[in-house]
């Protein structure tokens, strides 16, 4: 069976330590570090207070050296991705998440297994997003969302080996995004990881569009789904639910502990090649930004479709005013494509 690491990203706040806890204690972790699937390891990562890399084997925990806020999650993630092989934990794969979602671990193995040859280098995630400024090295390129990204390992050590700044050369999103607001591609983990693969795929001669994919993920709350106790069949479900003080309701953490078995996929007479067709999404949802109007906040369109590689590249021509790109998207979405109405995020 293929190797798993799941490397949750984690923080040295009292609200995720909180959140690290609950995994490891009540949640998916727990039956990871008891030794029950001999081919899944679990590691956490943050930033340490002394400048120095920390390993703890015990706990299956790294410090490093590097800031801790929103704004050094790339290099804190490089590091961690680095120190793997300092560690010498073996791997075929690495699915990186944060500690606000739950892992379906049985089910993650079984997708890995299905997984097809054509498919091995693909990079995986519940959510493959396209936005104006959101990656590179132009608009509206792809990159997977950061709670739920599965890597094969060619793809660790293109990331791990890569200096984001050194591919600023090829930044054509450079002079058009916000100028109050910081580019996250040199700086933001899932950014800059879409940043990086992008342009490697590039100078490799493989088509960007082409080495995403996305997993289904939940469309409703977390908290309807287990009340309402549907049969649930997610790789990555997010967990956090806040309530007025900002603390995470964890019961909902250990519900989803107490009712595992809803989230697992019958497996009996499914062939591989069934699970994965029905675990994969062909489609590619876009959050298309509007521009920034003198006095309001950012609106947003979410486009899903199939043909969004298409979209993504007409979109460039677009005139981007709130009265225009409506029209824009409607006449160039095509097939099993979906337009949604304009939605506040």
């Amino acid at each position: 069976m293929k190797k798993i690491l799941i490397l949750a990203m984690s923080c040295n706040d009292d609200f995720f330590v909180k959140e690290e806890r609950m995994i490891r204690c009540d949640s998916y972790a727990k039956h990871i570090l008891s030794g029950m699937y001999e081919n899944v390891d679990f590691w956490t990562y943050s930033a340490s207070k002394d400048d120095k890399v920390h390993i703890n084997k015990n706990v299956h925990k790294i410090l490093l050296p590097c800031e801790d806020d929103l704004r050094h999650t790339w290099i804190k993630t490089k590091l961690a991705f680095q120190t793997l092989d300092v560690i010498g934990l073996e791997y075929d794969y690495v699915f990186r998440t944060n500690l606000s979602t739950w892992i379906n671990v049985p089910y993650l193995i079984q997708f890995v297994e299905s997984i097809p040859e054509e498919d091995s280098d693909k990079i995986f995630s519940s959510s493959i997003r396209c936005v104006f400024n959101g990656s590179g090295p132009d608009i509206y390129s792809p990159y997977a969302v950061g709670n739920s990204m599965l890597f094969p390992k060619k793809w660790i050590d293109v990331i791990k080996e890569s200096d984001v700044e050194s591919f600023r050369k090829y930044d054509k999103t450079s002079g058009i995004t916000d100028k109050d607001e910081p580019n996250s591609i040199y700086s933001v983990d899932d950014n800059a990881i879409g940043f990086i693969c992008n342009v490697w795929a590039e100078l490799h001669g493989i088509e960007p569009f082409s080495i995403w994919k996305n997993f289904n993920a939940p469309s409703n709350s977390v908290r309807l789904l287990i009340e309402q106790n549907k049969h649930i069949n997610y790789i990555a479900v997010p967990f956090r639910i806040y309530s007025v003080d900002r603390n995470p309701e964890f019961i909902i953490g250990k519900r989803m502990q107490d009712i595992a078995d809803e989230f697992l996929i019958n497996f009996e007479n499914t062939t591989s090649s069934e699970l994965y067709k029905q675990t994969t999404n062909p489609q590619i949802v876009s959050f298309i930004r509007y521009n920034k109007q003198p006095g309001t906040k950012n609106e947003y369109i979410a486009v899903a479709a199939n043909n969004a590689k298409q979209i993504s590249k007409e979109l460039k021509n677009f005139d981007y005013s709130p009265n225009k790109i409506v029209n824009n998207l409607k006449t160039k979405t095509e097939n099993n494509s979906t337009i949604s109405k304009p939605t506040k995020y």
